[in-house]
Formats: C-alpha cells, structure tokens, sequence
C-alpha cells in the first residue's frame, strides 16, 4: 500500500464517529514502538475542526469595544465547549496528551480588557472532571510575549497578568501539577548572564500558584539547554527540551547528555517529564536558520536518544497536522506506512558572519502589521473581523499643485536656486492622518519663490514693452506679438488682435541732413 493511500484510509477511519478497536484500526493494533513514549499534539484536531469543533475563538480590540464582554464570554464558552468532544475523540483514538489553547478567553489578559473567570466555572470543572477520568494530561504554553528576563516593570507587570491567567485555568480546571506552563527564556538583551539573574529575580515575584506550574523550554535562537540548565536546578524549574530547537540552537554537548540532569528536576518535582519534538519542511534550506525554525507537516523520525529511553516520558508533537502526525508516525512504526525520512535532523552550525546575515533576513520576514501576534504552537481563529484604518505615510517632496492665476513663461533655471542650503525644519503632524516632510515642503516654496522673482519682468511706462533685442518697443507692435503667443490658440480661436485691423500711424517725416539744408 502506498504511502497515499494509507493516508487516505486513515482519513476514513479518523472521520468515523464509533470507536475504534484493535480489528477496525489496524495502526493501533500492530503499534510496536517504545512503550514508555505517551504522543501527544497541540490545540487544534484537524478532524472536528471540519464540524467547526475547536478552542481558539478569539477576537480584536477593536471587535471588544464594539460588543462587549456579553460576546467574549459567549465566544470564550463556546471554546470550553469544545474541549469536551475533543478530550473524547483522543480518549478513542488513544491519544492523552494535548496542549490546550492559549485563545480560549478572548482577551482576558489584555490589561484593558482583563475579566474574571467565574461565568466558566461550571464548564471548567467539566473539563478537568473528563480529563482525570480518562488520565489524560493537559498542558498550555503561554506565547512568546510572556518575558520574565526583561528588566522592564511594564514587561513584566504584562507577563504577570497573562501567566497568572493561565495558572488560573488550570487550577479552575482542577488539574494537578503535571498540567504545566511552557514558556522560553526570552531575550539576551547583550548580556545572557545577567538577563537569567533579571529571569531569577522576576520569578521569584510572582504568584505561588503560577510558580508551581511553570516550566522552561530551550529556543532555537538564544537560550540552549546548557544555559538553562543553572537556573533550573537552582528554582526547581523543569526543562522540556526541544530536540528540534536543539539542533538550530545548540549546547556545547548533545541533547541526551544532559538527560540525567534535567529528568533528575522533573523527578524531584514528582512530575513526569515532558519533551517537544518537531521536523522542518521537506524542501526547506537545511542550511538557513531562520528556514529550519519552521514546523512541517508530519513527524517521520524521533531522535534514538528518545526512542530509547527506559522510563515513562511526555512527547508532544509540535505539526501542522497536529493529531494526523501522531498517527501518521504510528502508522511508520507499524510499518503500514513508508516514509523517504530515516534520519533526525543533523545540528545547525553557522559562523558568526551567517549568523548577522539570518539576523538581518529574520528582521526582514517580520511582519509588525499583524492586529495579533499567535504563539507559533497555538492557532487563534479571529471569528469577527474589524476594518482598522491605518495612517499612511507621505513624503512629501513637492506642496499640492495650485492652478496660477496667470501662466508666465519660465525664462530662468533653477539650478543656481538648488544650490542654496536647506533650511531644517522639524516634522509637523499634517491633517488627515499624514505625515509630511516640512523640510521638504518649505524648500519647493522657497524655490517657487525664486523662480518668480527671475522671470519677473521690469516695470515700464505705460504702453512700452521690450522687444526680443531688448529695446523699447511701442504699443503698436503688441497685436502681432500676442497672434504669436499660444493662450489664443489653446482655447482653439484665433487671437483678438488678429481680428482688428493694424491702427493708422502718422506718416514718417523724412529725414534731412544737414548737408541738403
């Protein structure tokens, strides 16, 4: 059987809503893999998503200030609602671990928009009455905003108030201390050291209850399981590692050497340790970072570190696949399934050039206009989407165009005009929501200005103008310079001197010398 059609059969199996035994589903029948490993996915299962069954309901500010609280809440219960088929289709599919969303209380940790919980608790209660009946283990990890190495009492007042909340849903939830946080490390800030020591410090300022559930994970751009590893033994905090995030970002060391220290904070916590693992993409760049950080699809290999392992471990599949990659690996396992993948990922090494170079491709791909930034492992869906007027920004190199009152010709240049220095003048707020250049603006004014003044003719008498050698010249002559000009002809009639005759002139007096006298 083809890897397609094995596919395809597992997604009719999967779409069935009886349970699925060891006869119907031959995956889990013939799963021959280490028994100690309990597969898990993240936030979303792409089969009832289908039946509009998810926990990520969320929406914008700008959507709360329009309908309130009354509607996150009714978003936030349809949320919780959820999770009860979703806690049921793993229970059937023999999966019990997932990574609850982040976005299942739209908003409730925005400082602006903060509300307690207590309309939830019944479907909370709920929840976790379900979860401990099938001993399933439930797990969230707080986005990458939650920073707790910033020095910033604004940053971390922030990061307080949404790991507070999160505690607060798992304890709402009745759930005991295997039901953990994952956050990272956060920003070096210049200086690891003493970022760790701001990490140590800040931890120590929260809530107890928020404490007891926090865990760190190493990332793949600053912090490696060897600069955790110090501060997790010194708090009592345990480490998930990311074997994925080790391989872009890692320790002097390899992830499994530093196995017996890490388990051995997770043991003395009384938890079962947890780990995350992840592929990249198929046709990525193996040899970019910032290309590699990427999830893929599926997950073909596991590390032979963690295959094995002799005791009971947590892995969470971090796909795009979320619960199809779980089976889907199964399914490679059991052999129903072929795959081109044999190998885990080899380590990433750069040298301090390509690094500056993913730095700088990295600032390239951000995308600073998103209305919400989502944690990479959790899908927030925005159900009301709200216009938001944004401001555009315009240089402005030239003042609006004005119809003159009369057209001169321009008989002078303004290159010795461009010459004279710019006069600096600070920016100023324009109207309409732009942002002009005043500088800019006050130069096209002022060369205006000079141009006027270099093709301004000089005053005669009444009745004189200049001829084209520069010599007086009488009235007279005017009717046929004006036939020349083109003001008549634009307005496609001929001029109105053309139409009157030439005026009679006195006859010259002929002139005598002196010699004829």
């Amino acid at each position: 059987m083809t890897v397609s059609a094995s596919f395809r059969v597992l997604r009719q199996l999967l779409s069935t809503s009886t349970p699925v035994g060891p006869i119907s589903y031959r995956l889990l029948s013939s799963f021959t893999m280490n028994p100690h490993l309990n597969l898990g996915y993240c936030c979303l299962n792409t089969v009832l998503r289908e039946d509009d069954v998810f926990c990520s309901r969320t929406m914008r500010l700008a959507t709360f200030n329009e309908k309130g609280l009354e509607y996150a809440q009714e978003l936030a219960l349809q949320n919780l609602q959820d999770m009860l088929p979703i806690i049921e289709w793993n229970e059937k599919h023999g999966i019990k671990l997932f990574r609850v969303s982040s976005d299942m209380f739209p908003l409730a940790s925005h400082p602006d928009c903060a509300y307690p919980l207590d309309f939830a608790q019944p479907l909370l209660s709920q929840i976790g009455d379900l979860a401990r009946k099938y001993g399933h283990r439930l797990t969230m990890h707080p986005s990458q905003h939650h920073v707790l190495t910033n020095k910033t009492e604004k940053t971390f007042q922030m990061t307080a108030l949404g790991l507070d909340h999160h505690a607060e849903i798992l304890d709402r939830m009745g759930m005991d201390s295997s039901a953990v946080m994952v956050i990272h490390g956060g920003g070096v800030y210049g200086n690891k050291p003493e970022a760790l020591k701001t990490f140590e410090e800040n931890f120590m300022r929260l809530k107890e209850s928020t404490r007891n559930r926090l865990v760190l994970e190493n990332d793949e751009m600053a912090y490696t399981i060897e600069d955790l590893l110090p501060t997790s033994q010194k708090l009592k905090i345990p480490i998930v590692i990311d074997y994925h995030h080790d391989l872009i970002c890692p320790s002097s060391k390899p992830a499994e050497a530093y196995h017996d220290e890490v388990f051995a904070v997770w043991d003395e916590r009384g938890i079962k340790p947890k780990v995350h693992v992840s592929q990249s993409p198929v046709d990525v760049d193996m040899s970019s970072k910032t290309a590699r950080r990427k999830h893929g699809d599926y997950i073909d290999v596991l590390p032979d570190s963690l295959l094995s392992l002799n005791r009971d471990i947590d892995v969470m599949f971090e796909a795009k696949m979320k619960e199809q990659a779980v089976l889907r690996y199964r399914g490679i396992m059991s052999g129903e399934i072929q795959t081109d993948r044999t190998t885990f990922e080899v380590p990433m090494t750069l040298t301090v050039e390509e690094m500056k170079e993913e730095k700088k491709l990295l600032k390239k791909t951000k995308s600073p206009s998103k209305a919400k930034s989502l944690c990479e492992e959790c899908e927030g869906e925005v159900i009301e989407t709200v216009k938001v007027e944004r401001k555009v920004i315009v240089k402005a190199k030239a003042a609006p165009k004005k119809a003159p009152a009369k057209k001169e010709p321009k008989k002078a240049t303004v290159a010795s005009a461009k010459k004279t220095p710019q006069i600096a003048t600070p920016k100023k707020k324009a109207p309409r929501g732009m942002w002009v250049d005043m500088s800019a603006l006050e130069e096209h004014k002022r060369i205006k200005k000079l141009i006027r003044e270099a093709v301004k003719e000089p005053t005669l008498p009444k009745g004189r103008t200049t001829s084209s050698a520069g010599q007086p010249q009488s009235a007279a002559d005017l009717p046929q310079i004006c036939v020349a000009s083109g003001s008549a002809r634009k307005r496609g009639r001929p001029a109105a001197a053309a139409k009157r005759p030439a005026p009679k002139t006195a006859p010259a007096k002929q002139a005598t010398s002196k010699k004829g006298k």
